[in-house]
């Protein structure tokens, strides 16, 4: 497993992390310094990283109207 570091993103009490494993990318939201989910996608889709860390960023929520797996 090839796990590089791409991008980090803090506010007062928001971060995100974004990893590339292989292929996909990994998208570790924490809220108040607690996990607050973890979402994977595969490297079709890394058009919806921006939109997910806005939202996250604006309203502190990740959608779940795709049924993500957390």
């Amino acid at each position: 497993m090839n796990r590089q570091h791409i991008e980090s993103l803090s506010t007062a009490n928001k971060t995100i992390i974004v990893n590339k494993i292989n292929n996909s990318f990994e998208v570790v939201f924490r809220k108040q310094n607690r996990p607050y989910c973890t979402i994977h996608l595969n490297s079709c889709q890394q058009s919806l990283i921006d939109s997910l860390i806005n939202q996250f960023l604006k309203n502190g929520e990740v959608p779940n109207n795709v049924g993500w797996m957390v």
